[in-house]
This record gives structure tokens, C-alpha cells and sequence, in this order.
């Protein structure tokens, strides 16, 4: 599913000037650039986030014990035209039909550091804090190329969600989303370890998020399955705007299908 949540809003979205009117810097609103990748790639996902003239870049590869998360420079911001430092090199992007195309010469993604492309069921938790995601390039050869074309999104913005009917064996659960990152706090009541996840997030224009974590990370929840977890939103409830999960299901425990944001959140 790499490519499903990341595309959806574009058959609604149309041309680039509508999105631009939207997101673009003109009009001074946060917004995301979203990898546009091949199925191919081992590479997941990749984003760029702009918010008040600052900006972080986040990428997940198959090939990577843990994200890649160069420091991030914003150099200009046009409707038409941008220009960011990553990792110390600068990057230009230019508008085309349906988003942003590197017009410069971008050094290679970092190389495999992992034994196999596939997530390792025996890979070792990590613990991310929200404010502490950078991460210095993984070592080995380099690896894919810089994603070549972006697509406009949405700034995923800031919410405190809780899953709702957690069960019987949740103790308490949280997730956090500030702009491109998210933290899962899950705590149980049986004997499971807790879950403290950090989690790259982009999202759409129809409310929906998509949560990508450690691959190498999740395995050992889900047999090697479900890393990548949609939100979709249904809109308002009773207690605030809802969303279901699509890929918590799969997780040993599972986590709650519905998660809404949290009480003093809502207003």
C-alpha cells in the first residue's frame, strides 16, 4: 500500500495553481511534500515538511535498521520554485503538472544497513522521542536515488488521539501527531511490553493519515506485516472527529479500530 495513501487526494485535487493557492508559500499556510515513489524502490515513504520558514525531511527504507532524517534548511520558497538544504546539500524543486520535480543534482539516499530488504521479525525495538527524530545517515554504499518527483499535501498539523474501545487488555493508549511525526504510547494490562513508536506521517486533503513506522521495528508485532497504518477520517462524532484504522488490526494485540482526539483537544 505504499502508493494508495499517498495518491488518493490527488484525483480530487486537480491542477498544481489550485494546490499551490492551498499549500504554496504565497499564501503563508504549513504544508507537505510527499515522495512520489516507485513500487519498486525499498524505499517507503519520504517527506518534506514547511512551517514557519522551517522545515524536516523524514524517509523509510526497507534497506534501514532505523529512519533517515537529515537536518533540513529551508533556502526559498516560491509558489513555483524551492530550494532546500538536506543533509547539507542544496536541493532545488520545481512546479510541474501535479506537484514538484528536482531540478538539481541530489547525492544518493543512504545504502542498505540491514542483512535482508525484508523487515527482521528479531530486530530490537528503538525508542523515539518526537523532538529527537533526526537521525545521521545510516552507514554503507549509497543507495537509492533522491526521490525525483513530490507531490503536494497537506501539513498533517498537531492532535492528540486515543483509541476508542481499547479492550480489555489496553491499560492506556496516546498517539501524538506534530507535523510530520507521531509517537505511539500504548501501555497494557496483560504481559506485553508497552509500545513508545515513533511514526513518519503525511496526510491527505479529506482529513485521512497515513503512519509509517520502523519496519525492522513492527515486525515482531505483526510477523512481519503491517508497518505502514492508515487513518481514515469519518468526520465529526459525538465526542470529535473520528478515524478508523486501517492496519492496527493486524498487530499482536491489536490496537483499537477507532481513534478520536482526545477530550480537552476537541475544542
Amino acid at each position: 500500500m505504499t502508493s494508495r495513501a499517498i495518491v488518493q487526494w490527488i484525483v480530487r485535487a486537480g491542477a498544481i495553481g489550485a494546490l499551490l493557492l492551498l499549500f504554496g508559500c504565497s499564501s503563508g499556510k504549513p504544508y507537505s511534500l510527499v515522495a512520489s515513489l516507485p513500487t519498486t524502490d525499498h524505499v517507503v515513504i519520504g517527506t518534506i515538511n514547511v512551517h514557519d520558514g522551517q522545515c524536516d525531511v523524514h524517509f523509510a527504507s526497507l534497506d534501514w535498521a532505523d529512519f533517515y532524517a537529515p537536518e533540513c534548511k529551508v533556502v526559498k520558497d516560491q509558489s513555483a520554485f524551492k530550494s532546500f538544504n538536506i543533509g547539507g546539500t542544496q536541493i532545488d524543486f520545481g512546479a510541474v503538472d501535479n506537484g514538484f520535480k528536482v531540478l538539481s543534482v541530489a547525492p544518493k539516499l543512504p545504502g542498505a544497513n540491514v542483512t535482508a530488504a525484508a523487515p527482521a521479525a528479531a530486530a530490537a525495538p528503538a525508542t523515539k522521542a518526537l523532538e529527537s527524530s533526526t537521525a545521521a545517515a545510516p552507514p554503507g554504499a549509497p543507495g537509492e536515488d533522491f526521490p525525483a518527483q513530490w507531490l503536494v499535501a497537506p501539513y498533517p498539523g498537531n492532535s492528540n488521539l486515543a483509541g476508542q474501545n481499547p479492550g480489555y487488555l489496553l491499560a492506556s493508549n496516546k498517539l501524538t501527531i506534530q507535523g510530520g511525526s507521531a509517537l505511539l504510547d500504548v501501555a497494557f494490562k496483560a504481559a506485553y511490553k508497552p509500545l513508545h513508536l515513533f511514526a513518519i506521517v503525511s496526510a491527505n486533503e479529506h482529513g485521512d493519515f497515513r503512519l509509517v513506522f520502523n519496519p525492522h521495528v513492527t515486525a515482531s508485532l505483526t510477523s512481519g506485516g503491517n508497518y505502514d497504518v492508515e487513518l481514515v477520517s469519518e468526520g465529526a462524532g459525538i465526542s470529535g472527529n473520528i478515524w478508523d484504522s486501517h492496519g492496527f488490526d493486524s498487530w499482536t494485540p491489536s490496537l483499537p479500530p477507532t481513534w478520536a482526539v482526545l477530550a480537552d483537544e476537541s475544542k
